[in-house]
């Protein structure tokens, strides 16, 4: 399981960016 959110990958649904976004928040 890799978090990256500066991945933008077309393929990458906004439900799951918006689920990186808080990770990574929740990381930094």
């Amino acid at each position: 399981m890799r978090i990256n959110p500066t991945t933008s990958s077309p393929g990458v649904s906004p439900l799951e960016k918006n689920n990186m976004g808080r990770v990574a928040q929740i990381i930094w």
